[in-house]
């Protein structure tokens, strides 16, 4: 099968995860076409990561992004600096023949077969627009943290694999947060499919800030989850109902209070946002849809 996969993984400082992802890729029973590896102005030793393997491997590309600083003051500092690595590589690539786009996160370990199979279901349906596997989330000492991303109507940023078409429909990856989220329901907007499939099951290697259920680690996350929803123009409404149902999961109540009081956060101390990238209406639908969507799957 000839694969013209153009794969991605952005990365800052992430000496200590990078190498299981890379591995992931090297195992697979179908390689991409081409592998860029790109640090996000990493200082702890990815840099000499990437360049090791680049140096390996002829389909692997090492990249190096200077992080302007104005990311770091960001609420949502994870997102501009994923979108800009990502936008980076396909402009080293813009000449090359590529067909799909497949972004790895750093601390993913992918299923064995994962290229293979979603190259298969790409060729089988015409209107899949992104594909990718279920995760399961696994905190620093081995153990597997609630939730993970268990979702076949949906695919998580850390393995989403576009269409090429698809990626450029959709305009690409918006560099503000959620950018994983957006780019799945803007594709869902143009009608394309969306799926992940559960027979293909990866690990995503997490740290203890966010992902264990103690109030330690979790309140501290939600917190700032609701101040990022305020930046990106989050609906109340869907704020709300979405601290509600945080009250239900560990730690209780205070999940989702710490949440709420994030976004009240930032109704007071105004940081700056990003502009909506949807008019008020369709904002209003697109989070509609998902609270819908999340209906569904609980009741079927």
């Amino acid at each position: 099968m000839n694969s013209r996969i153009l794969a991605v993984t952005p990365a800052r400082n992430e000496a200590n995860q990078i190498r299981k992802a890379i591995e992931s890729v090297l195992r697979q029973s179908l390689r991409p076409w081409r592998y860029y590896l790109v640090s996000d102005g990493s200082n702890d030793g990815t840099d000499e990561v990437m360049e090791e393997y680049a140096d390996m491997h002829d389909f692997i590309r090492y990249l190096r992004r200077e992080k302007p600083g104005e990311e770091l003051n960001r609420v949502e500092q994870v997102a501009p600096g994923k979108v800009g690595a990502i936008e980076y590589a396909l402009s080293k690539a813009e000449k090359e023949s590529w067909e799909y786009l497949a972004v790895l996160d750093a601390d993913v370990v992918l299923p064995g077969n994962f290229y293979m199979r979603l190259l298969e279901e790409f060729s089988k349906d015409s209107k899949l627009g992104i594909a990718g596997c279920f995760l399961r989330s696994v905190l620093p000492d081995g153990t597997i943290a609630p939730g993970g991303f268990m979702n076949p109507d949906s695919v998580g940023g850390p393995v989403q694999m576009f269409r090429r078409a698809c990626y450029e429909d959709i305009g690409g990856y918006k560099s503000y947060g959620h950018e994983d989220c957006m780019a799945v329901i803007q594709a869902r907007e143009k009608g394309w499919k969306v799926r992940s499939f559960a027979d293909l099951v990866g690990n995503h290697y997490v740290p203890f800030e966010g992902y264990s259920p103690k109030i330690k680690y979790k309140v501290p996350a939600l917190y700032k989850l609701g101040k990022m929803d305020f930046v990106m123009y989050v609906p109340f409404w869907f704020v709300l109902i979405q601290s509600g149902v945080r009250m239900l999961s560990r730690p209780y109540m205070v999940a989702g209070v710490a949440r709420f009081i994030g976004y009240v956060s930032g109704v007071i101390t105004r940081p700056d946002r990003i502009p909506p990238q949807k008019s008020w209406i369709n904002r209003q639908k697109m989070y509609l849809e998902t609270i819908l969507g999340k209906l569904k799957r609980i009741l079927g």
